[in-house]
């Protein structure tokens, strides 16, 4: 038998020769194991999404795709979705939305609109009831638990009486100066007069009361008080449905700026003569006075954060331009 030459045998033993993984693979496999797994309800909301989509389910597509965007949304901010109390807040959001929808439908005579919303609402409340959340009275249960453990542990602790006691300190020696003498008070002028009490705490809104209208209310245009009546100032969230616009209005005497936080929407001005577009990240003054509508003619919905001088909101709608 021929013997192999010595550098084939090298070549052989090279290629069987075991690879052992590297640290950076190790360390890339114990990262991805660690991964937090997604919430449940957005698990659902993925599952449905392939499921409505191979039924034809209209209905349900969309609304698993709405709440699909709004996470998608918040991902890209500093506060993304990543419980399943945070999706049911969005779902309650759309929910409220859509009744809102639905009333402006109903007072418009377009039953078909209801109809619409009110199938949406049935599957949002089907989301909603997926999320496990406490009643009050558990909360209360709890509480009243968490309280009468605190009030064992503190039952236990050292009395004040057994605390050592230290002399009380010598009063100070008199003062050998004698006391100041206070000048007479001056009269005050306007520049020394007391500002207008201002409030001494801050106000802080989470989640807008979308119950409290902010101003009269226009077809197609949400508008939700944010902060109303505590301050020299008010702000609001106005959502426009897709494909919808607002009466011709004005807000009085109070100066009007909107910051673009979603969707394009529009201001229309100078008797419809005007169109002005607002991208997201756009800032917009409109003056006291000055007639304009919104509009949005896009398949998106348009959401714009407003702020105006005033404790709240004055809107003046309007049948048609002034001349």
């Amino acid at each position: 038998m021929n013997a192999v030459p010595r550098t084939t045998t090298l070549c052989l033993r090279a290629i069987a020769r075991p690879r052992t993984p590297c640290l950076s693979h190790l360390q890339s496999l114990r990262t991805n194991s660690t991964t937090a797994a997604p919430p449940a309800l957005l698990q659902k909301l993925r599952e449905d999404l392939k499921t409505s989509m191979r039924a034809k389910d209209t209905n349900r597509l969309a609304v698993v795709r709405g709440l699909l965007n709004e996470v998608t949304n918040a991902a890209k901010t500093s506060s993304p979705i990543t419980s399943d109390l945070q999706l049911l807040s969005v779902v309650r959001k759309r929910i409220a939305a859509a009744r809102s929808a639905s009333d402006e439908a109903a007072a418009a005579g377009r039953q078909d609109l209801v109809d619409k919303e009110e199938a949406q609402i049935q599957l949002l409340d089907e989301y909603a009831a997926g999320v496990q959340t406490w009643s009050e009275d558990k909360i209360a249960e709890v509480v009243k638990a968490a309280v009468e453990k605190m009030k064992t542990a503190g039952d236990k602790m050292d009395s004040a009486s057994d605390q050592p006691k230290f002399p009380a300190a010598p009063p100070p020696p008199p003062s050998s100066f004698p006391p100041p003498i206070k000048p007479p008070p001056l009269p005050l002028t306007d520049q020394h007069k007391p500002a207008k009490a201002m409030p001494q705490s801050i106000t802080h809104v989470r989640d807008p009361d979308t119950t409290h209208a902010s101003g009269a209310q226009t077809g197609g245009m949400i508008r939700t008080a944010a902060i109303h009546g505590k301050a020299s100032i008010n702000a609001s969230i106005m959502t426009a449905q897709p494909r919808s616009k607002s009466d011709v209005h004005h807000h009085g005497e109070q100066d009007t700026i909107i910051y673009a936080l979603r969707g394009t929407g529009s201001v229309v001005t100078d008797g419809g003569s005007t169109r002005t577009d607002l991208a997201p990240g756009d800032f917009c003054l409109i003056p006291a006075g000055v007639e304009h509508l919104e509009m949005n003619d896009t398949d998106e919905e348009v959401v714009w954060i407003i702020t105006r001088n005033g404790s709240t909101a004055d809107v003046v709608n309007k049948d048609k331009w002034s001349e």
